[in-house]
């Protein structure tokens, strides 16, 4: 049979378990079976007819860097790689250090899933004259299967195993054991030996057979192996890059929460300050009220004067509605007409007598009464109450020429004396209830079987206190009557019912209310034709 190919290189047999260091396989001399299994024992001599060891594995541990990795889709790059050196120890020298090893140094490439594949290298054997065996030196196995053939021929059976069993093996990881060289002398027995070699080929296709199943398993314990390694080296990935965003996360949390105290920190900071501000703001408040009912009579300043010059308006309003009754039932236009004769106030009025409605009678009696309180409790130097309003006059406006804030607080603390004073108090009641009787009599002779007393005796209590509010702040209020004729100005002026708003003035129901700056400026209430 012709040599295979490969064949002068020696290849070591894989076995799954590698023996000891400390152990060598002998062979037994007590056995005569070339096939037997060999015993065991401590190296004691130097030299000795041992045949070549199997290989012993050695895998070197795996680096792994978790944090340089190509993406996790790219397949095409091997996880893992593996590189197998063998050395063969020769049979002559049994020692530890020549024992066959084979060493696996993997390597992790960068990548997300990094797999253990198992590749080999060729295995680069030495010089094989070190490791012939001479045949005179294999002692025979009488109990071996094949004892009765040759030395020649039981290596020919041999050689021709390992032939089918590299054929079989194909592209298995595992090299194809070692074949032991052929001398001269033993060439010449298997050339005699031929006939035999048929006999023996089916022991040798059973061990081929069992070695290859062997190998199998192997190659499907290593494929197991690489799949668990790609799934322990994902797990890995992954638990390296949430473990690299937890710890972002919590770094940003701790930003957080310090930015989050230091804006608490400010804004007690400011609310402190808030709140000293306000009471601050609270005193000084108190102490201007104080300082202002120390000079003043009233505490009304603009505001509170235009709301209760409306409220006067509105109250005037509604009680001659109430007096007249339903559809003005109870007016008495005889009696009306003669008191508007008695005062001239039809002289300048665009329509005659005759044909006056109820509504322009009701419009003269809401203008009669706001002329009586102008006059009586408005358009007064000072006080209606006061003796010396004349005398005040001529004080005040020599006082003023001279010194306009002296005259303004002297004028503030007159009318804060009136206000406090007994005496000033009881006239103060008696010149209200004048003004309201008067008042009285009239509203009861125009429209007949009103009762409306009382509601006139409040409206001139409410006119001398506005009065006197306005007299003592600091720029005095005085009603001012608008010229008839004057054409209406819808942005000033506030008509009245049936107006005419592209007409004059014909009747001014509410006169206005304003100071010498015209800071203050309340416009009248008209009636146009």
């Amino acid at each position: 049979m012709n040599q295979p190919k490969g064949a002068a290189g020696h290849k070591p047999t894989y076995v799954s378990t590698p023996p000891s260091p400390d152990n060598h396989s002998l062979v037994n001399p007590d056995n005569n079976d070339f096939y037997s299994s060999p015993y065991f024992e401590p190296p004691k001599r130097k030299h000795s007819t041992m045949l070549p060891s199997p290989p012993a594995i050695i895998k070197d541990p795996i680096s792994r860097d978790f944090f340089r990795h190509p993406s996790d889709d790219d397949d095409s790059v091997p996880y893992l790689t593996g590189l197998i050196h063998s050395r063969t120890a020769p049979s002559h020298q049994p020692s530890p250090s020549n024992q066959p090893k084979v060493g696996i140094t993997m390597s992790s490439p960068p990548g997300p899933r990094s797999s253990l594949i198992a590749q080999f290298r060729s295995l680069d054997i030495d010089d094989d004259s070190k490791y012939r065996v001479n045949p005179a030196d294999v002692i025979t196995r009488p109990t071996s299967a094949n004892a009765h053939f040759s030395e020649n021929v039981q290596r020919g059976l041999k050689r021709l195993s390992n032939e089918v069993l590299a054929t079989k093996r194909g592209s298995s990881p595992v090299s194809a054991p070692l074949s032991a060289p052929i001398n001269n002398n033993s060439t010449n027995n298997n050339s005699n030996n031929n006939n035999n070699s048929g006999s023996s080929s089916s022991a040798g296709g059973e061990n081929s057979n069992s070695n290859s199943n062997e190998e199998d398993h192997l190659r499907l314990l290593f494929q197991k192996i690489d799949q668990l390694n790609e799934k322990n080296n994902k797990l890995e990935y992954k638990l390296a890059e949430t473990t690299e965003q937890r710890r972002f996360a919590e770094h940003e949390q701790r930003q957080t929460r310090q930015a989050y105290e230091q804006l608490a920190k400010e804004k007690q900071e400011l609310q402190a300050k808030l709140d000293a501000r306000e009471r601050d703001y609270q005193t000084m408040s108190k102490n201007y009220l104080e300082h202002v009912r120390l000079i003043r009579a009233t505490d009304d300043d603009h505001s509170t004067i235009i709301d209760r010059l409306n409220q006067l308006k509105t109250f005037i309003e509604q009680m001659i509605r109430k007096a007249q009754g339903s559809r003005s039932c109870n007016l008495n236009r005889t009696a009306a007409i003669e008191y508007l004769k008695s005062y001239g106030l039809l002289e300048t009025f665009p329509i005659a007598e005759k044909n006056l409605e109820p509504f322009h009678i009701n419009l003269f009696m809401e203008s009669i009464v706001m002329n009586v309180l102008v006059s009586r409790f408005f358009d007064q130097p000072l006080c209606c109450v006061f003796d010396y309003n004349h005398g005040f006059t001529q004080i005040y406006d020599w006082m003023n020429s001279r010194n306009h804030s002296q005259a303004v607080r002297w004028r503030q603390q007159l009318c804060l004396m009136l206000t406090q004073d007994a005496e000033t108090k009881s006239r103060q009641e008696k010149e209200v209830a004048m003004t309201a009787d008067a008042l009285t009599e009239l509203i009861t002779r125009v429209y007949n079987g009103s009762n409306e007393g009382l509601k006139i005796r409040d409206i001139c209590n409410r006119a001398f206190d506005l009065s006197v509010a306005m007299t003592g702040i600091e720029s005095v209020i005085k009603p001012s009557v608008p010229p008839l004729s004057t054409p209406f100005d819808e942005e000033y002026m506030k008509s009245s019912l049936k107006s005419n708003p592209q007409g004059k003035v014909a009747l001014v129901i509410f006169p206005a209310f304003k100071d010498k700056e015209e800071n203050f400026n309340i416009g009248p209430k008209v009636w146009c034709y």
